[in-house]
């Protein structure tokens, strides 16, 4: 079975394609869609998770047959790269397997500074380092993301690599307090390349979406930053 894959509907705005290294996720989000697919509730799915079978020599022979496609593989959707657990060595494995078939590849985590250690990777292949940032306090995110670095980590990890000149992105999604979502733009924006701007999509949230709308696109044009709306956030505004 192959393990990279492509994906579908929202997470198509992500990616082109994408590869998940665990089953579960030990940082807990409780806004989490993972749980759901797997059909566990949140405590389940982060309370063991463990690497996918056979996931590298899998990983291998996908690359093998797809060596030197262009579309980025995003790592990853349905966990996290990072999780403390284990430091991120199935991540570094991964990636110098990627670069080993010329793939291009992306990351995406809330690991914040573990991430570091695989930079030199990320750099002489001119790949992309990417954090789910969308407070940018601490204390307000504990509650959300119980396990998951905490926001300056996180904030750190990304100026570090764009200090290294590598292209840095930020997934600001889902948006939940929108005063720290704009003074996450507002303070880290000089050392991110790009943004991606997305609701929480699985709760109800007393938030007046087209004032958020034109707010955060109103900051990111202020601060001259390339940005992307995601798909339900446009649609909530009335866009």
């Amino acid at each position: 079975m192959q393990v990279i894959y492509e994906p579908k509907g929202a997470a198509l705005e992500y990616a082109e394609l994408a590869v998940n290294l665990y089953t579960g996720c030990k940082f807990g989000c409780i806004y989490c869609y993972a749980p759901a697919i797997a059909q566990q509730n949140v405590h389940q799915f982060s309370s063991n998770p463990q690497p996918k079978k056979n996931v590298l020599k899998r990983l291998e022979a996908d690359c093998k047959k797809m060596a030197g496609d262009k579309r980025t593989v995003l790592l990853c959707f349905t966990c996290d790269p990072y999780q403390s657990f284990e430091a991120g060595v199935l991540t570094r494995e991964a990636l110098l397997i990627l670069e080993k078939y010329k793939m291009t590849a992306t990351v995406l985590t809330k690991g914040g500074l573990i991430a570091e250690r695989d930079f030199d990777i990320l750099r002489r292949n001119n790949w992309s380092f990417g954090s789910t940032v969308h407070m940018y306090d601490n204390d307000p995110g504990r509650p959300w993301e119980p396990h998951a670095a905490n926001n300056r980590s996180r904030c750190m990890a990304i100026r570090n690599a764009h200090r290294m000149g590598i292209k840095t992105w930020v997934s600001m999604e889902p948006v939940i307090y929108t005063d720290q979502a704009l003074k996450s733009i507002e303070e880290m924006h000089c050392n991110v390349d790009f943004w991606k701007v997305g609701k929480m999509n699985h709760r109800d949230l007393d938030i007046d979406w087209r004032k958020f709308y034109d707010d955060v696109t109103g900051l990111l044009k202020k601060v001259g930053a390339e940005y992307y709306i995601k798909d339900a956030l446009s649609k909530a505004a009335g866009i």
